[in-house]
């Protein structure tokens, strides 16, 4: 297991045991009895997705030390999440207190329909944030398989002979935690070009090129962000994308950008080309067609 999956396996388990303490506290918050109305569901859906979305959209910008990228992807999935959250969950409820008498079973495979639109809308989240339809895809497919997921976990659970006594509080950890795990399995979807990190702070780290243009410089927002590298400037490189494949171009004065070691202005990059942007090395890999 590698550093960036052992990263994701951390975010995971703190989405999952932070979405399972953040539905007690809120339920604490917003009924003494424990038993909410159906406004007060729709204020959780928005709390709980909400933070779901945070962290599922954050996790990229922490995971790269990138924090302005980090605060952006937190806003997003707030407002994505949180939205979905509070319709999905409000439109729920209502099916459920409208319904009459059901079968625990029933009850179940409704109640995880509530978290089919808060995952759509944080999937959608994605692409829209990066601007890419590759990433929007890849969002959809994993809120689609988190919800399936959801359809059959917590009918399952509602249907065991020794039912936990905190059994929705497992449902939704596993929720939590399949959610982050699922979308870094759709991230590799369709992956065909990615630049992996080989020494400093990102040691290891490795950032998909799906732009026509990625900056390698300090600028906050950057999606690879050196400013943790000394000698680097706002916007030292660019990897430019043209029909046969990515170029390297330097964009720095002094010409401290090197491919294979050798001073370049511009070059195509082939698969396993080491890249050097003043102190940060990186190595070109490219999937075999």
């Amino acid at each position: 297991m590698n550093h960036y999956q052992k990263a994701h396996l951390w975010m995971g388990l703190t989405a999952g045991f932070s979405l399972w303490s953040f539905q007690e506290l809120s339920r604490f918050i917003l009924s003494a009895e424990g038993e909410l109305n159906n406004w007060a569901i729709a204020l959780q859906g928005f709390l709980i997705c909400g933070l779901l979305g945070a962290i599922t959209l954050g996790q990229e910008g922490y995971l790269q030390q990138n924090f302005s990228r980090m605060i952006q992807g937190i806003r997003i999935g707030l407002f994505a999440g949180g939205f979905g959250g509070m319709v999905g969950f409000w439109l729920i409820d209502r099916i459920l207190s409208t319904s009459g008498e059901l079968s625990v079973l029933f009850k179940a495979l409704i109640s995880s329909q509530s978290w089919l639109l808060p995952f759509l809308m944080i999937g959608v989240s994605f692409g829209l944030r990066d601007q890419s339809n590759l990433q929007l895809q890849r969002g959809l497919f994993a809120a689609i398989a988190t919800s399936l997921f959801g359809a059959f976990t917590l009918p399952l659970i509602s249907l065991l002979p020794l039912r936990p006594p905190h059994a929705e509080d497992l449902t939704l950890f596993l929720l939590g935690f399949g959610f982050i795990q699922i979308m870094g399995y759709f991230g590799q979807f369709r992956r065909t070009e990615w630049i992996k990190s080989l020494n400093g702070e990102l040691e290891g780290l490795e950032f998909e090129l799906h732009k026509h243009i990625h900056y390698l410089g300090t600028q906050n927002l950057d999606r690879i962000n050196l400013s943790g590298y000394p000698d680097i400037n706002s916007t030292h490189a660019k990897l430019i994308k043209y029909h046969c494949g990515y170029s390297l171009l330097d964009n720095d004065p002094f010409g401290r950008t090197w491919l294979n070691f050798r001073s370049v202005t511009e070059q195509p990059l082939k698969n396993g080309d080491i890249i050097k942007v003043g102190t940060a090395v990186f190595q070109y890999l490219k999937k075999k067609p």
